[in-house]
């Protein structure tokens, strides 16, 4: 009786932490797919163009660098995640605003990134005009509502769940209950069942990663973008994490039973 209840527990806490973990990597694999496949190409080629315009005698290999720079930048990976946040809670909405601070953020650097690299003074303000003018993300919410497809809703309708904080809390203390639960069940080997939880939460994330890798189609079909790759490498840490956390775990556990 008592081993049934240990199982059930481990079998609910895994998909709790399984849960977590989508939960914690959603937005950033949703954020990193849409910028590297469509939104950085859009906004830095711009800026490039604008480079240009200046009459500028960097060489092709200058101009390539500092275009691969501003895209692997942290400062336009933050403006797509709010800009995408943003885009995801007003999908009712023609248009989104967004914050002139955060755009005012990214000129900054990215103002920084090319007196750096081409030695070119560009003004704040004529980045944000660029991104004022062409309103990236408020094109890709007139595509997704002009052909709001039934994956396009329920993707929308996961994010703002996913995203909730109330969310997030509740799984982490059922998680931690069913922790406690088994530690009552058996304190003297928790260690070993906690390993194996990790292992086999781990071995999940993977077969997750798998799936995504595989559904690409999904993807396109619910964010209406072309996409040529998902990008998983959050997920990929956390299932490496796990499973090395267990496998360390479960060969202590071992070691200290001989």
């Amino acid at each position: 009786m008592q081993k049934k209840r240990q199982l059930k527990t481990c079998i609910v806490v895994v998909v709790l932490m399984c849960l977590l973990t989508v939960s914690m990597t959603f937005q950033t694999i949703c954020v990193k797919t849409i910028s590297d496949n469509y939104i950085n190409s859009l906004i830095v080629n711009q800026i490039i163009d604008l480079i240009i315009d200046e009459e500028t005698d960097a060489n092709f290999q200058q101009i390539n660098q500092l275009q691969n720079k501003i895209k692997k930048s942290d400062a336009l990976y933050q403006l797509n995640r709010y800009a995408f946040d943003q885009s995801m809670r007003n999908t009712n909405k023609n248009k989104i605003k967004l914050d002139q601070k955060e755009l005012q953020k990214f000129s900054t650097s990215c103002k920084k990134m090319i007196k750096d690299e081409l030695n070119i003074s560009i003004k704040e303000k004529q980045i944000m005009n660029i991104l004022k003018q062409n309103q990236f993300w408020n094109k890709m919410i007139h595509r997704m509502k002009n052909k709001l497809s039934y994956f396009s809703k329920i993707f929308v309708f996961i994010y703002s769940i996913m995203q909730s904080i109330f969310f997030r809390i509740i799984i982490l203390l059922w998680i931690l209950l069913c922790f406690f639960r088994l530690y009552n069940l058996n304190k003297s080997g928790f260690s070993l069942v906690f390993s194996i939880v990790l292992l086999v939460k781990g071995l999940i994330d993977y077969m997750m990663i798998g799936l995504i890798e595989i559904s690409k189609s999904f993807y396109i079909k619910m964010l209406n973008i072309p996409i040529s790759s998902i990008s998983i490498d959050s997920y990929l840490i956390v299932a490496m994490v796990s499973l090395m956390i267990g496998m360390i775990l479960f060969v202590w556990h071992i070691y200290k039973a001989e």
